[in-house]
């Protein structure tokens, strides 16, 4: 009788025991989601919500070139993104005069960019202009330092004739190349995955 009253004493402790640690761990758990912090960012959110609806449409634009679409749909879009681009607020950029200006001229040349590409009658043209775009958009970004997302500047070596570079811009290190696409008279889609990540635009912050 007194050996059966020891072992359910001593189960009561190590219950016990096991209670206050599992309790004790999710407590600390708790306490460790409160203390992720949540990210700010420096810039407004009429801004943002304009940089995103850029970086959206030159998206579709990037993916109308990988699929090869019409001519006309492409510059359907790089319509768009010239539209979208001239809407972006400037007077909300936190900066001085000169960056605020220099930040309307990289608009500027993605919108010049843009109306290239609705004159190209070839998508080589086109592929050309967007390259242009590319690095416009690339560098508006940088001046007002955008910081919703990570966004990647990735390089096609061979873009033109085989032996000229290109840029495009992704907030994801997949190479999804947009100067060969899916369906290359020479390649096909053997060359969807050539291009290599050689920057980002990593403002993200806590």
């Amino acid at each position: 009788m007194l050996k059966k009253g020891v072992f359910i004493i001593l189960a009561l402790v190590v219950c016990i025991a096991a209670w206050l640690f599992f309790a004790k761990s999710g407590k600390k758990d708790v306490q460790n989601q409160k203390e992720v912090p949540l990210k700010i960012s420096k810039n407004t959110d009429k801004l943002n919500q304009s940089l995103d609806g850029t970086l959206a449409i030159y998206n579709a634009l990037h993916d109308g070139l990988v699929r090869w679409a019409p001519l006309d749909s492409i510059s359907l879009l790089a319509g768009r993104l010239s539209q979208q681009t001239a809407q972006i607020p400037f007077t909300e950029v936190k900066a001085d005069s000169i960056l605020i200006q220099t930040a309307k001229d990289f608009g500027q040349n993605i919108q010049d960019a843009c109306l290239a590409i609705t004159k190209d009658t070839a998508i080589t043209g086109q592929r050309r202009d967007f390259y242009t775009a590319t690095e416009a958009l690339y560098n508006l970004l940088r001046t007002v330092q955008y910081d919703k997302k990570i966004i990647y500047h990735i390089k096609c070596p061979m873009a033109f004739n085989g032996d000229e570079e290109g840029f495009w811009l992704s907030d994801s290190t997949k190479i999804v190349n947009p100067y060969f696409g899916t369906k290359d008279p020479t390649y096909h889609s053997g060359m969807i995955g050539c291009g290599s990540v050689e920057d980002s635009i990593a403002f993200v912050h806590s």
